[in-house]
Formats: C-alpha cells, sequence, structure tokens
C-alpha cells in the first residue's frame, strides 16, 4: 500500500494514466495494490512522516475518509475500493 497526497482533486486523478506510470516506473512485484489518497501527510514533531498510524490503518476505509483506490486481480487499472469488494478481501475471497 502506497499514500499518496495529490496537489488536483481527486476526482480529477487519470486512474488510467497514474496505473501506466506507476506500472512503467517500478519493477511488477513494487507495484502497490492500494493507494490511499490523502489530503496531506501527517508528520511527527522532528519532521518525520508519520506512518504508524497508516500502517495501522491499513486498507480499512471504515477508519478514515480518504479515498482508497485498488489494483485488484482481473483489473488492468487503479479503481475504487468498494464496500463490497472490501468485504470479499477480508472474507479471503480475493487471492492476491
Amino acid at each position: 500500500m502506497t499514500a499518496l497526497v495529490v496537489s488536483e482533486a481527486k476526482e480529477a486523478l487519470n486512474l488510467e494514466a497514474l496505473t501506466q506510470h506507476i506500472r512503467r516506473q517500478l519493477p511488477g512485484y513494487a507495484v502497490p495494490l492500494f493507494l490511499r489518497i490523502c489530503d496531506s501527510q501527517q508528520m511527527t514533531t522532528t519532521f518525520k512522516y508519520q506512518k504508524t498510524t497508516l500502517k495501522k490503518e491499513g486498507f480499512d476505509t471504515s477508519q478514515f475518509d480518504d479515498p482508497v483506490l485498488a489494483l485488484l486481480p482481473g483489473n488492468q487499472q487503479y479503481q475504487p475500493l468498494q464496500t463490497h469488494e472490501l468485504e470479499k478481501i477480508r472474507a479471503g475471497k480475493v487471492r492476491f
């Protein structure tokens, strides 16, 4: 999973271009399955990125308001993670 801070409106993201860019820049094993689109990155008092909260929340969209994009098996590009897909992942019905 990767958290991205975007400067444009979240709705304006071109998911096809984003997917192509990520696949061009990263080897296959490093392409994240989930992208969390954040408004800003939280920092510690010593100006380090605060990753603990992001790790704890994971891709469980019930814990935060940020949209999550998923690259699920069978999809060619990132798609918004829907509640029914999240339930399938939790139940172990989706294999990565």
